[in-house]
């Protein structure tokens, strides 16, 4: 896929995340003061939020938290949901 965003060209492999999950699956991929999630525990979560989404491709969609780590989940859900 081509994204063409920007004025920018680069090719977008649609197996990245899997490909980074086989690589790093058990590895840190992010440490809070409350808890700490290996690459597969924040995929895994990440996906399932990502199959809960409503909105529509291309629908402009508005993220707040307090929590960067929920943000964070949120925002990859939304990329994992539409590429």
């Amino acid at each position: 896929m081509r994204n063409w965003r920007l004025g920018l060209m680069f090719d977008v492999n649609p197996n990245i995340l899997n490909q980074v999950l086989e690589h790093y699956e058990n590895q840190p991929f992010l440490i809070s003061e409350k808890r700490s999630w290996t690459f597969a525990d924040f995929m895994s979560e990440a996906r399932l939020l990502s199959d809960s989404l409503k909105a529509e491709s291309q629908q402009r969609v508005y993220l707040s938290s307090e929590n960067p780590e929920n943000l964070l989940k949120s925002m990859l859900a939304l990329w994992m949901r539409y590429h």
